[in-house]
């Protein structure tokens, strides 16, 4: 068997699966015993374990001068292990070690043992980082650890940057464990490896950070980060705060309508307490908008969550106007008003005046979108009534209630009603004469084209989020990225093309004179590319650092061009 790679092989996979196996492998010969050498067929060569290990069988056919005469070298592959995320193979269900799963194992041990939290992935050769739990230290969460001897990892941002204490980043693994490739599959090689100062690195896809005493801890998988209106959300941040209540597992979706579903696995919770859980630690844009209570977690072969067997989130699932007791209608003028806003907005037709934003659909955009309505038609004295408040205050009846405290006196408050009354009959008097819209031609007009016009809904929320009355995670709404060009990129040519771009298209001229409107401008002037040269290696690295800072965190002025 000198020279032989391993490759091991569940017997409870089908035979169809083994045989695919044992194909991608190409393996020559499968070691069996009676339970399972049915499962493969006679075009390819089995041995008995039985056999090898009684050695009755095969004493008297086996010729020394026939073994393999292979030199064994340290880098020859030793053995292929499939994954669960690459081919599904199944495998014993596991579980992360967590503060639960301590104290179910302190409640059953000796008190002279220990508790280790070994883990690492694969690629790794299983494990590569160590804790030894203290209960009494690790009273939140279990530290991954930190790597284990002939192992050293670093943490870098997305930049690839080491980052700081308690800043969150990727992982990357070194050391003598780590593997040699997936087979048969090169790009995957090259997007999992990484070389840095002549040493190879894994990059494990997860984000942790590190605490002051030098101890990783798990955060999430960067491939489970999301980007829901215009923000970068990690899900696993999520499911880490969901985990810190009663509840035993979760899973956070982007659901197909981009609303958050956080689907957990609990019997003694309600969703209105894990909502508040999230609000009190959570900003608003990270809020799930549906909870989905499940007495279990659908589960695949390899014991992971199955998200294509979640059920799918219906609104009506968390109405409570549906669920928990009967619609309360509008019961003046103002609800009434604000009730046809809310149906406008979430696509509804009937929402109880008692019945939660977020439970409905809601989200942080809609409800900017809602307070701009409050705004324009109602004009809600500003100084009163803020975003903020409308995030604390989730209910029609707490909506109207809001606006009519802040009238200062009745007659205002009598005043606001007679308008909207008016608006109410408005709308009415436009839907019964609307044209169909087969009917609407559109043309447009020349002399206008310049002129200012109204923002739309998305780009509204952008400029509100600039006045800092909302939480939109303290970054400039634009684009910030990074590349690396050769030395022989021409510059020139690629600033000529941008600004043929900008040139050929309207939207690359645009400006913001107010929130509200938007404007064309006719001719910009000719848009120069800066060209700073740094010699000097280490400084050139402090420069751009802190030239990355100001460049993703700047909020430029809406009203000037370029934006």
């Amino acid at each position: 068997m000198a020279g032989g790679v391993y490759c091991p092989l569940s017997p409870r996979d089908p035979q169809h699966r083994l045989h695919a196996l044992t194909q991608q492998t190409q393996s020559r010969l499968v070691l069996v015993h009676d339970l399972t050498k049915i499962k493969f067929n006679y075009d390819i060569v089995l041995l008995s374990i039985n056999s090898v290990l009684t050695n009755i069988e095969t004493d008297s056919i086996i010729h020394v001068n026939r073994l393999s005469n292979v030199a064994v070298i340290p880098d020859n592959i030793a053995y292929i292990i499939f994954t669960s995320g690459s081919t599904g193979i199944p495998k014993p269900v596991s579980e992360r070690c967590s503060v639960q799963l301590v104290e179910l194992l302190e409640s059953i041990i000796n008190n002279d043992c220990f508790i280790w939290n070994l883990c690492g992935p694969a690629e790794t050769t299983l494990q590569s980082l160590f804790h030894r739990v203290n209960s009494e230290v690790d009273a939140e969460t279990i530290p991954l650890g930190r790597p284990l001897p002939n192992y050293s990892c670093i943490v870098v941002d997305f930049f690839g940057l080491p980052v700081f204490i308690g800043q969150e980043g990727e992982i990357l693994v070194r050391g003598v464990g780590i593997f040699a490739g997936y087979l048969g599959r090169d790009d995957l090689t090259a997007k999992a490896l990484l070389e840095i100062d002549g040493e190879l690195f894994y990059r494990t896809g997860d984000l942790v950070i590190i605490d002051h005493n030098g101890l990783l801890h798990y955060q999430g998988r960067k491939d489970h980060q999301i980007k829901l209106h215009g923000q970068r959300i990690e899900l696993g941040e999520i499911e880490q705060c969901l985990l810190r209540t009663s509840i035993s597992a979760c899973v956070v979706i982007k659901g197909s309508d981009d609303h958050l579903v956080a689907y957990v696995q609990s019997s003694d919770i309600d969703e209105e307490h894990l909502r508040q859980h999230c609000q009190s630690h959570l900003p608003p844009h990270m809020i799930p908008s549906f909870f989905i209570i499940l007495d279990k977690l659908p589960l695949n072969a390899n014991g992971k969550v199955d998200r294509k067997s979640l059920p799918i989130p219906k609104n009506s699932f968390h109405s409570s106007d549906t669920i928990h007791h009967q619609n309360v209608e509008p019961r003046n003028e103002l609800e009434i008003y604000i009730h046809s806003l809310w149906c406008q907005i979430l696509c509804q037709t009937r929402i109880s005046i008692d019945t939660n934003f977020f439970s409905i659909g809601g989200h942080s955009l809609l409800l900017i979108q809602l307070y701009h309505n409050y705004k324009i038609t109602l004009n809600i004295d500003t100084t009163k009534i803020n975003i903020a408040k409308l995030f604390q205050y989730i209910t029609i009846a707490d909506h109207a209630r809001l606006i009519h405290q802040s009238m200062d006196d009745p007659e205002t408050y009598q005043n606001l009603l007679s308008s909207v009354h008016n608006k109410q009959e408005i709308s009415i008097r436009k839907r019964a004469c609307s044209i169909s819209q087969e009917n609407i031609i559109l043309v447009a007009d020349e002399l206008s084209r310049y002129e200012p016009f109204p923002v739309t809904d998305i780009q509204l929320a952008y400029l509100v989020g600039r006045e800092g009355v909302v939480d939109l995670g303290h970054v400039s709404p634009f684009s910030y990225m990074e590349y690396d060009f050769s030395s022989t990129f021409d510059i020139e040519c690629f600033e000529r093309a941008l600004n043929y771009l900008i040139e050929r298209h309207e939207a690359l001229r645009l400006i913001f004179p107010s929130h509200t409107e938007q404007k064309i401008l006719k001719t910009v002037p000719y848009y120069t590319i800066s060209i700073l040269n740094i010699d000097d290696v280490q400084s050139s690295q402090k420069y751009l650092i802190k030239r990355r800072e100001q460049l993703s965190h700047q909020i430029r002025p809406a009203d000037q061009w370029p934006l």
